[in-house]
């Protein structure tokens, strides 16, 4: 996950050693996850500006190719927030990153599968 500051507490450092990593030890956290199963999730953040607290959440839908490494990256903005996908290549000896998938915070047809599990009905 990525977070603009970081939680000051509860929070500990996640990383796999993935290259690339330039972000604060508690702002964003390096997992495993299965693959070539599609995973779905959903990135939710905000901004607070002034009295007033935006928040937005950005459901993604993605099937991650074995042996590889990739960064998911939420971007938050007043008017839409999205998530970016992209796979970590290595050139030579350098890494960089090529975008392969973005989502926004609108229902449609990359994310029909986190939108049928928004729709269940919940007990709570």
């Amino acid at each position: 996950m990525r977070l603009r500051v970081g939680f000051l507490v509860n929070s500990s450092p996640r990383t796999l050693g993935i290259p690339l990593w330039n972000y604060h030890e508690n702002s964003a956290k390096e997992i495993y996850v299965e693959a070539n199963k599609r995973m779905h999730a959903m990135f939710f953040g905000g901004e607070t500006v002034g009295a007033t607290t935006y928040s937005c959440g950005t459901p993604f839908s993605f099937s991650f190719s074995e042996n590889s490494d990739y960064e998911v990256k939420f971007q938050w903005d007043p008017n839409q927030c999205r998530a970016t996908i992209s796979q970590l290549v290595r050139k030579e000896d350098s890494w960089s990153l090529s975008e392969v998938a973005r989502f926004d915070n609108r229902a449609n047809a990359s994310n029909q599968g986190c939108l049928a599990q928004f729709r269940k009905t919940r007990l709570y």
